[in-house]
């Protein structure tokens, strides 16, 4: 599906559009729990497809298994994204910041 041209077309125009045309004060996409998912989103895509192979183990209906899928993924994602993307970035700038004062 994602091969297809057309699909391609309207993706990409889609994304012109949010991001070149919509004001940034917009409701829609300035609020706390856009930002919170854009935080963690990385992680949650890192993380996402071994909690889903975990949770499709598990006899349950699948509105359930998404429901749990879904909940765990935000969850991991966040912790992961608190106790090591957060920190590590943080390590990083601090190191750049140093070279830049030595030069």
């Amino acid at each position: 599906m994602w091969l297809s041209y057309e699909v391609l077309f309207v993706m990409s125009t889609v994304f012109f559009c949010v991001v070149f045309l919509v004001p940034n004060n917009n409701i829609f996409l300035a609020n706390k729990i856009g930002d919170f998912l854009g935080k963690v989103s990385y992680s949650f895509y890192l993380l996402h497809m071994p909690i889903i192979g975990m949770v499709n183990k598990f006899n349950l209906n699948t509105e359930l298994k998404l429901l749990l899928s879904l909940s765990l993924s935000v969850f991991f994602a966040y912790i992961s994204y608190v106790f090591f993307e957060r920190p590590i970035a943080n390590k990083i700038r601090s190191l750049s910041n140093k070279k830049q004062i030595k030069i």
